[in-house]
């Protein structure tokens, strides 16, 4: 799934009868259309949405039943390859956007006179500050380590090994431990920190 770097919401879309999340899928499907077909899977758009794949599929399935997506079947040698759209079949509104007037004249409540004394508070040493701020800084770097893996750093470190070449054995390895939580056959987590490991054992298991 190429990855675009921003998405433009249709004002149908914008105003039109639909939910939040509807509005985000319709945009990250049109967003992914720009450049190429919209090939993703529903792991793959549940991952930009912060959803779960079966909502995804829910929202999609919806909204094809109201004519805003479409669904075609591009024929791969690994099978049939789903590609969406937007049809643009989408329920029109006629809004209005107003924006407040500024009355340029208006006086400023409550101004800061430049006399003013700053307020009195017990300082605290800067080593301190630094020190707290350097410790927050590494459990929250930590932190991010420890989290599941996603899919764009498998595909970095995929194209190690061939890229494409290796692009299936990637959604195998990705499809079946998101199953399982993400944890290997002994109970063991996978994560960003340690995934470079896990992952080139399965292609190499793969290949071999």
């Amino acid at each position: 799934m190429t990855k675009t770097s921003y998405a433009v919401i249709a004002a149908n879309v914008r105003y039109g009868t639909f939910t939040a999340q509807e509005k985000v899928l319709i945009a990250e499907i049109s967003a992914l259309s720009d450049t190429r077909e919209c090939d993703a899977m529903n792991w793959q758009i549940a991952q930009t949405l912060g959803i779960s794949a079966s909502h995804v599929s829910r929202l999609i399935n919806k909204l094809v039943k109201q004519g805003v997506l479409a669904v075609t079947w591009k024929p791969t040698r690994f099978g049939k390859l789903r590609i969406l759209s937007v049809v643009g079949k989408v329920q029109k509104v006629n809004a209005t956007v107003t924006e407040p007037c500024i009355d340029i004249n208006a006086q400023i409540p409550n101004p800061v006179s430049i006399n003013a004394q700053p307020p009195t508070q017990e300082c605290t040493p800067l080593y301190r500050k630094n020190n707290k701020s350097n410790n927050e800084g590494n459990r929250e770097c930590n932190s991010h380590l420890l989290e599941p893996p996603d899919y764009q750093q498998m595909l970095d470190i995929g194209k190690e090994y061939g890229g494409h070449s290796v692009q299936f054995s990637i959604d195998k390895f990705y499809t079946h431990f998101e199953s399982c939580g993400w944890r290997d056959k002994y109970g063991g987590k996978i994560n960003k920190l340690n995934l470079r490991s896990k992952l080139s054992s399965w292609i190499l298991n793969e290949k071999n």
